[in-house]
């Protein structure tokens, strides 16, 4: 169990914290991940199945929801990643995943949300205690 925050903002900068995890497996752009919470799905880094997908954006456009798991695979191994909270996460190069567990900004990046990600408490930011168990 890991504990991440308060986010310091002392410098009017917001930040992410980003857990990265390299392997030597090859997934040729593909990992899976259970963005709704019931079904796995098939991502593959730069596309999408239902429409021509113009990269734009070569993290954030390829990062998706987990709520419970995520993992890569190659012909010689696997690891999957379990997480005890929803968090966002890809596989942003072969033999890598990341998850983003926590973050804090004071402006709106006009990506959907349109608010700034600053949530308080005691007049503090959040504090978040994270989990990932590996498998291999």
């Amino acid at each position: 169990m890991q504990t991440i925050g308060p986010i310091p903002i002392d410098d009017n900068v917001g930040k992410e914290t980003v857990l990265h995890y390299d392997t030597n497996i090859e997934n040729a752009s593909k990992f899976y991940t259970d963005a709704n919470g019931r079904e796995v799905l098939e991502c593959i880094r730069n596309s999408r199945p239902t429409w021509n997908y113009s990269v734009v954006e070569t993290i954030n456009g390829n990062y998706y929801l987990i709520n419970s798991r995520i993992w890569i695979q190659d012909d010689q191994g696997q690891l999957t990643i379990l997480t005890n909270r929803s968090e966002g996460g890809g596989s942003i190069r072969d033999g890598s995943m990341e998850l983003m567990i926590h973050r804090r900004t004071l402006y709106d990046d006009s990506l959907g949300v349109d608010e700034p990600l600053n949530e308080t408490a005691y007049n503090q930011g959040l504090v978040v205690r994270d989990k990932h168990i590996l498998i291999f």
